[in-house]
């Protein structure tokens, strides 16, 4: 789900017919309204939308979204792009699951396979043309990820299963900066505050020195 002010929203569903379920609202969340199922886009066979984090579609400036998906096949969708991404997939549990954007061209995306965290193969890619070049990261983070988020400047977090990583230089190299396991992590609208959520009730924030 992503929302680009207090009313505006939309939330992205796994395929029903082979076509991604995609609802708005201008409400608030109050009430929600199906886009038009001729306009869903189309899903292979075992593509879906891992919901670990929540944070497969993120806004783009203030008109547009994307989104991501993993398992069999993992894609973006931007618009009327769908674009092939070069991160691990192939299996149910493998694939991209959050995706983070720093402006309109300069994107982060992580995943993995859940099934064995400790994984750095092909989980994490990043782009900074919108998606027509990726490259890897020189030191990835250090296993499956759920989520990442930009945080300012050349800073983003990304957090998983086995831990926490941060990077200062856009995602280049990731050092392992905690080992506790978290969902979701997520910098707070107004001010600097980020904060991690876990299994079991666990919230964590990010101490800076």
């Amino acid at each position: 789900m992503e929302f680009w002010n207090d009313q505006s929203g939309i939330v992205i569903g796994d395929p029903i017919n082979n076509k991604f379920f995609i609802s708005r609202t201008f409400d608030g969340g109050n009430t929600w309204q199906n886009i038009p199922m001729k306009n869903y886009p189309g899903a292979d066979s075992g593509e879906a939308c891992f919901a670990a984090s929540g944070t497969n579609i993120r806004k783009i400036g203030n008109d547009a979204a994307c989104f991501i998906s993993g398992g069999l096949r993992s894609r973006l969708f931007i618009k009327d792009k769908i674009i092939n991404l070069p991160i691990i997939q192939g299996r149910e549990s493998t694939g991209a699951n959050s995706i983070a954007l720093k402006n309109k061209k300069t994107f982060i995306v992580v995943g993995g396979d859940f099934n064995t965290p400790d994984s750095s193969e092909k989980n994490c890619v990043i782009t900074i043309d919108a998606g027509i070049n990726w490259t890897y990261p020189f030191i990835p983070p250090h296993g499956y990820r759920s989520c990442v988020e930009y945080l300012n400047k050349n800073k983003w977090m990304t957090c998983g299963l086995n831990g926490v990583d941060i990077s200062n230089n856009d995602g280049i190299t990731w050092t392992w900066i905690s080992k506790e396991s978290f969902n979701v992590c997520m910098k707070a609208k107004k001010g600097n505050g980020v904060f991690l959520a876990g299994g079991n009730g666990k919230v964590g924030k990010l101490l800076e020195k």
